[in-house]
């Protein structure tokens, strides 16, 4: 089973998980009549598996979405001081100015 399986009840680990709790009644530790028949330990350690796998990849994206927070957090920082910048600029570029219109 891939992790690309989908269907209606979500994912290929929650789709083997409902059928380890359909088996639990029956005493049966086949899951899968036909091929291997793999054991219900191997499905669990599947899911064991797939559970920490999920478990790496959000702890991962969670990193990262701080990391994109510390990098917009300094941009903006840096476009405040840009901006107060051009502020005193103007400031200062429009008094001259003035002092030259009241001059004349």
């Amino acid at each position: 089973m891939t992790s690309s399986v989908r269907n209606s009840n979500g994912s290929a680990p929650n789709i083997v998980a409902m059928r380890l709790n359909a088996y639990t009644a029956s005493g049966d530790t086949s899951l899968v009549n036909g091929f291997k028949d793999p054991l219900r330990k191997d499905a669990e350690d599947w899911l064991a598996m797939k559970g920490q796998e999920e478990a790496q990849h959000s702890a991962k994206t969670l990193r990262l979405a701080r990391q994109a927070s510390d990098d917009q957090n300094a941009t903006l920082r840096w476009a405040k001081i840009a901006g107060r910048a051009a502020l005193v600029a103007a400031l200062l570029a429009i008094v001259p100015l003035v002092q030259w219109l009241l001059g004349k």
